[in-house]
Parts: C-alpha cells; structure tokens; sequence
C-alpha cells in the first residue's frame, strides 16, 4: 500500500445504489487519462466487478506468495475475490469471527506496483465488512454514492458521519440513477424521488460532485462486461464521469 499514491474507498450506506458501477467507471476513466490505476473489489462476497469488466476467463498470477492483479489495461489493474473462485461455484463462506483477517490477508497480499490511484469497492452499509476495507486498505480518501430515494438519503447521511469518524479525508458525493430520459418522447422522470442530494452534501459539508442518471446505456455496458467510459466516449453519461473525475483529480492535487 505504501507505493499507492492516492486511495480512494467508493462508499454507500446501503446496496443497490450503483455504489461498484460507479468505482468501475472511475478506475477506468482515470486510467484513460494516463494514471496507473488499480481497481480492488474488497467485498469477499461479491464477483459484481468481474463481470462488469468481463473479465471472468481471467485470473491472478501467484508470485513469492503474493498475488499479482489482473492488467485488463496497460494503466488499469483489477484484483477481486471473484477472480479466484470459479464462475457458479460453491460461495465462499467466512464466519464473522475470521471475517477481519480473511480481509486483512486478502487485502495486504496483493502486489500493486507503484499506482498513482487505487480505487477501493467495499461492501455496502456501515456493517463489519465495510469497516474491515477500511482498517485493511489504511489512509484513504472517501468518496459517497446515493440516489435520490428518501430512505438513500438518510443512510448517506449515516454513512457519511460515519467515515468522518474513521477519519477518512471525504471527497464529495455523487448521485447515481438521478433521472431518467425517456427514449421516445425525451420526458425527464425521477425513478427514485425527488429528493435532491446537493442538499444533503452542504448540509454534511462535502461536495456534491455530479449526478449519473438512470441510463439504458449503463445497463447494456455493465452487462456486456464494458464500461460505459469504454464502449462510447460521447454519451451524456460518459461526459458525467469525466466531470467527477476532474473534480476528484483536482481535490486531491491540492492535498
């Protein structure tokens, strides 16, 4: 970890809110920028990130004990647990008591290299395993994932506090699936509320960095194992990334 320059932990205070869409596309926009960037998915449970990188033919190199993430890129680096247990096998099954050391053994014997961003995907919410990417992975930044949805809000707003409590250095938040653009008659509609994060971020104190919408576009790309940053570089949402990427490169030169 300590030849990592920037790392940033992608957090939600619950799942299903696009919280791994949305560290994948990152990675990978900041590595088109010419950064080395590695992608970890420390969620022990979850094989989401190899296949939305499609990447499930794929697997680690062991060298002196130490396991050699997957290059998808010559700047993009992924490791995930998913890459190491086979495609609709058993689960992996850690009892809560060993769930800390599985994570702290995963996490610290992974060979990056020298990176200039390590993007973090933990698991959802404020429970142990979230807790345990956090301890794991050491200094980070803290980046925030909602939606508009009035029960998301709430539990960013948990989330949030409780990553200023770890003493993370916290970013900013973004909105994801913020609206959604009818395909035929071009109607905007909010999915999930109307509720508007930007007043969430002031009220905790953070940046509100951009919102994603709800997009057709994301789906397809997520399901064909591309991301969006990837298969179309002019799509609204394509530019919505860069923009949040701007942003955070921008913040964290200034630290």
């Amino acid at each position: 970890m300590g030849s990592i320059k920037h790392k940033i932990i992608v957090l939600s205070g619950k799942g299903g809110l696009g919280k791994t869409t949305i560290a994948t596309n990152l990675a990978y926009e900041l590595s088109t920028q010419g950064f080395k960037v590695g992608l970890l998915d420390a969620d022990l449970y979850s094989e989401a990130v190899v296949h939305m990188l499609g990447i499930n033919d794929l697997q680690p190199e062991i060298k002196d004990k130490k396991l050699i993430p997957v290059q998808l890129t010559p700047s993009l680096k992924i490791m995930s647990i998913g890459l190491l247990v086979e495609e609709d096998g058993a689960p992996l099954i850690v009892k809560n008591a060993a769930q800390k050391k599985a994570v702290e053994q995963y996490v610290t014997n992974i060979t990056w290299g020298d990176l200039d961003f390590l993007i973090i995907d933990p698991p959802s919410g404020m429970g142990e395993g979230a807790l345990d990417a956090i301890d794991a992975t050491s200094q980070k930044a803290a980046l925030f994932v909602t939606t508009p949805q009035k029960i998301a809000l709430k539990d960013t707003k948990k989330i949030i506090s409780f990553a200023r409590e770890k003493g993370l250095m916290l970013i900013g938040l973004v909105e994801n699936m913020g609206s959604y653009s009818c395909s035929k008659c071009g109607e905007e509609q909010n999915i999930f509320g109307n509720e508007d994060p930007k007043y969430i971020a002031m009220e905790m104190g953070l940046p509100f960095l951009g919102s994603i919408p709800l997009s057709h576009h994301i789906v397809v790309a997520c399901d064909k194992g591309m991301p969006i940053c990837e298969t179309s570089s002019d799509l609204p949402e394509t530019h919505d990334f860069k923009e949040i990427v701007n942003f955070i490169r921008i913040f964290l030169e200034g630290k």
